[in-house]
């Protein structure tokens, strides 16, 4: 049986900072890259490929349905996955289908407007807090944003304090 050793929301997918500094410390052997747009575009799909393929670990780009399905057949196989996400919402939709993801780090979100910024890369709005507080109440997942594994983890309860909001 399969595991995922690491899950990630990050908007840019695979880049250098995922492939020098998060690969190596999450015992993975395959990245699974889970963007619905990405998935359904060969070219995107031959660069995320091309691009993880430096790490010597076996790279795969799925849609949503395709990752959650897979997992219901064969919960991976015998991958031990970092699992990567463009989005907060994508990775919840993947939780909330029963993926079992122990704990998520938020790691590369551009802060925009209407965000507050939690760590210097990342940025949520009040209704992206809302939904991952849900998410982790209801699903008992470990949220915490962190860019690097060098750098400090600011917990969800942490962020969400900035809102000044109940959850």
């Amino acid at each position: 049986m399969g595991v995922i050793s690491f899950a990630r929301v990050d908007e840019r997918l695979v880049h250098a900072q995922v492939m020098m500094t998060v690969v190596g410390s999450t015992g993975a052997d395959a990245i699974y890259v889970v963007e619905d747009e990405t998935a359904n575009d060969e070219f995107m799909t031959m660069i995320i490929e091309n691009a993880a393929s430096r790490t010597n670990l076996f790279v795969r780009v799925l849609t949503k349905d395709e990752a959650i399905e897979e997992w219901k057949n064969d919960k991976f196989g015998d991958d031990k996955v970092l699992l990567i996400t463009k989005t907060l919402e994508d990775m919840g939709v993947l939780v909330e289908n029963g993926l079992d993801i122990k704990s998520i780090d938020i790691g590369g979100r551009a802060p925009q407007a209407g965000m507050i910024t939690i760590i210097n890369e990342v940025g949520i709005t009040a209704e992206q807090a809302q939904y991952l507080a849900k998410i982790a109440n209801e699903n008992v997942v470990d949220i915490y944003f962190q860019s690097t594994p060098s750098t400090a983890k600011v917990g969800l309860k942490d962020a969400i304090k900035k809102f000044n909001i109940s959850i």
